[in-house]
């Protein structure tokens, strides 16, 4: 475990590098501005509707291909992934379409307060990017099965070439407009699942070929439904988490919503840094662990991953608080002014300070879809949604632009203290039923 997750960090860092270079290129090219807030916008719903469908397939999918695995009958397990695969492809295409349909709804909710520059820029993006529902979906689910087939690296290592991809395109195009944004991000994505695809091949998994049979498969498609069902509000509320700040700030003006954007990609991407990075392969080994009944195993390496939270967590919030506006400054440059870079840092820095609570969040999220539990996950979501609504409706006007940064942060630490409380009440009951923990 410890070298795989050593290749699957390095592989992280080097895709990270290759985000931060797009992310660089597109700063430089387009700066501040209603080009970039009307490109963050029209990526919300795709976004967030593949993210909480990739979200709902992961916490089936794990438990129930575990359980066909045990058999050992390898012929059953390609016949199982297979049907998964080419289903999740055509619900993505499915769920697009509707998306498309739905244009001047999904416009009026995401744009309807912003101002007509940045409605234009979101009009012309939006459509294409709409065709991110079902890459992003493919791409996941295909990423879970090359996980489970112990292929990290590839999955993890695929992400380099997407980044590269788009900064090479925004670099060769940076008088593109809009588009240029749109095209660097699909045609990177794309890049992207094909590696996938492609890995799955080289583990002998071809996406033609024979099926499960009718009566086995839909057995284990109500397994996956019923421990899906339950994560359906917590996979959405948690994707809302996301988006909703960048709609609510929208009424704020020209800047705000790609100014919090750049923010948040970089917070996201510390926290795939230190935890993402390795939190399939965390899902994959309390997995194990809890199929095993290896319940010492299960607490010690929470205990671990618990540590290992708040001391890079807390040293990361104290770099981005000292250095995080310098560095802007010195890495950036064109059209991203020292006007610019103040105020990225300013979410920057209010967003990492929920850094070491999102981590720890992430660790009692993978033991509880480890367990089948996804009723807590969604609870924990609520809670953080919950919060941080109510934060942004005390300290919007106050605030302003980063009232979004401080509600996101806001739930983010209280649904992680909600976690801690509901796990030690969890073991508490064990305890004096005398069910050993």
């Amino acid at each position: 475990m410890k070298r795989q997750f050593a290749i699957v960090a390095m592989l992280t860092l080097a895709s990270q590098i290759a985000a931060f270079i797009k992310l660089w290129v597109t700063a430089h090219a387009f700066g501040v501005g209603a080009i970039v807030d009307g490109y963050n916008l029209a990526l919300v719903v795709p976004i967030l509707l593949s993210s909480s469908l990739s979200g709902i397939v992961q916490t089936g999918l794990f438990p129930v291909r575990s359980r066909i695995a045990a058999a050992k009958v390898p012929a059953e397990v390609d016949a199982f992934e297979r049907a998964i695969l080419l289903g999740v492809v055509g619900l993505g295409l499915a769920l697009t379409l509707l998306l498309v349909l739905s244009r001047s709804v999904v416009m009026l909710w995401v744009a309807g307060d912003a101002p007509p520059a940045t409605q234009g820029a979101f009009a012309a993006a939006f459509l294409p990017l709409a065709s991110l529902l079902t890459l992003n979906v493919v791409g996941d689910c295909a990423g879970y099965l090359l996980a489970m087939r112990n292929k990290f690296a590839i999955a993890a290592g695929a992400p380099i070439v997407n980044g590269a991809a788009g900064a090479v395109i925004l670099f060769s195009f940076s008088d593109g407009g809009v588009g240029t944004l749109v095209w660097s991000t699909i045609v990177g994505v794309a890049l992207q699942v094909g590696i996938c695809l492609l890995g799955l091949r080289f583990t002998r998994l071809r996406l033609l070929g024979s099926l499960p049979a009718t009566r086995s498969f839909a057995a284990a498609v109500r397994d996956m439904a019923k421990l899906g069902v339950w994560m359906v509000p917590g996979v959405v509320l948690s994707n809302l988490v996301l988006s909703l700040p960048q709609v609510w700030i929208t009424q704020y003006g020209e800047g705000a919503v790609s100014a919090f954007g750049y923010a948040l990609r970089l917070h996201l991407a510390s926290l795939q840094l230190i935890v993402m990075a390795s939190s399939t392969l965390l899902l994959a080994r309390f997995s194990e662990l809890v199929s095993t009944a290896q319940k010492d195993a299960v607490n010690g390496l929470l205990k671990v991953a618990v540590l290992a939270s708040w001391v890079v967590g807390a040293l990361g919030f104290i770099l981005v608080l000292v250095i995080g506006e310098p560095l802007l400054n010195v890495l950036l440059g064109g059209k991203f002014t020292s006007e610019a870079a103040h105020r990225v840092a300013v979410h920057w820095a209010i967003i990492t300070g929920s850094l070491p609570f999102a981590i720890m969040s992430n660790i009692y999220a993978k033991l509880w879809q480890a367990e089948g539990k996804p009723f807590l996950m969604t609870l924990l979501s609520a809670v953080n949604l919950g919060c941080m609504q109510l934060a942004f409706w005390v300290v919007g006007s106050m605030l302003l632009e980063y009232a979004g940064a401080f509600a996101f942060a806001t739930g983010a630490s209280i649904s992680a203290v909600v976690a801690v409380v509901i796990e030690w009440f969890r073991r508490s009951r064990k305890l004096a039923a005398g069910v050993l923990v």
